[in-house]
């Protein structure tokens, strides 16, 4: 008789449910193009509502983009994608939502690694702002998850009882 293998579970006690490889891909996949598209789109819009004109190409818009305050707050919105997008992850995956959400955080670092070691540095932002944001973005990204996932250990079937101390 051949033995099966056991279910994937999430680590919480009393869950034996597997991880559906599709809902998997697609969390990271979502999170990836969640916390890269939405980062476009917010530095393009801070850094066009800051410009006194337009910039006519990418040399001008990158003065605009490494101003201190402009670029710090592109770390403020960075680590609050992050967290959202972790938070997504974590919905979609339904279960294991730290390690879907880590899976991003790899390969969201790889392509940071990527663009700073290819991509002329004339084109990124400042140093400091780089490192900033590599730092954040694991623990962002880990913090949106395990939010999510103690929002589903309290979740409570639609007409079950409500969770006291009494009844957990």
């Amino acid at each position: 008789m051949a033995s099966e293998a056991p279910p994937q579970t999430s680590g919480h006690a009393g869950s034996g449910q597997r991880v559906e490889p599709l809902r998997s891909i697609l969390a990271v996949l979502a999170g990836i193009v969640l916390l890269r598209l939405l980062t476009q789109i917010l530095e393009q819009t801070l850094v066009l509502s800051f410009a006194e004109t337009p910039p006519a190409d990418i040399a001008a818009y990158a003065a605009v983009r490494d101003r201190t305050g402009i670029a710090a707050a592109l770390l403020g919105v960075h680590t609050f994608l992050s967290l959202m997008a972790g938070y997504v992850v974590g919905k979609i995956a339904g279960e294991q939502e730290v390690r879907h959400a880590l899976v991003v955080a790899a390969l969201q670092l790889a392509l940071f690694a990527w663009a700073f070691a290819t991509v002329d540095s004339n084109l990124l932002p400042p140093m400091w702002a780089r490192v900033a944001m590599f730092i954040v973005t694991a623990p962002a990204l880990a913090g949106g998850a395990t939010v999510r996932a103690d929002a589903r250990a309290l979740d409570v079937p639609f007409g079950g009882p409500p969770i006291t101390k009494e009844n957990p």
